[in-house]
């Protein structure tokens, strides 16, 4: 399954991908007196409801270009665009991640984990976690 994010910009094309989290909260303050069970809790929701995509992805050099036409093709090459082009020194940049034709939503990346893995050359392994809605100061 085909899975992109974008900013109108930027691109790239995830590989490797087996499975998405879709995770839903509803955070919550609560409250207990001291010495009190925890069926005595009292539970406020303060906020609204939050909605978190986040999945394991490999970079490989298989000689396609994951990043937007622009002949990105080696790992190297791959892991520069992530870290200098997309992310462009800033988690703040709304992105539409399009999950094939399931799932497109548009949110922050909250976090983007590369793993160097230096005794195969052939493929590095990451984590990105994505959380919908958007960024009013996003440029």
């Amino acid at each position: 399954m085909a899975i992109t994010i974008s900013n109108g910009t930027n691109t790239y094309t995830f590989s490797g991908v087996n499975n998405v989290s879709d995770s839903h909260q509803s955070p919550n303050v609560s409250i207990n007196g001291a010495n009190q069970g925890s069926a005595s809790t009292q539970l406020y929701n303060v906020m609204g409801l939050t909605r978190d995509f986040s999945f394991d992805f490999q970079i490989i050099n298989d000689g396609t270009d994951h990043s937007n036409g622009s002949s990105k093709v080696t790992i190297d090459q791959q892991y520069d665009y992530l870290k200098n082009t997309v992310l462009n020194g800033e988690f703040a940049t709304e992105y539409t991640l399009t999950i094939g034709s399931l799932i497109t939503v548009t949110g922050l990346i909250e976090e983007l984990t590369i793993n160097l893995t230096f005794n195969n050359p052939n493929f590095y392994k990451g984590t990105i976690r994505i959380k919908e809605g958007s960024n009013p100061l996003a440029p």
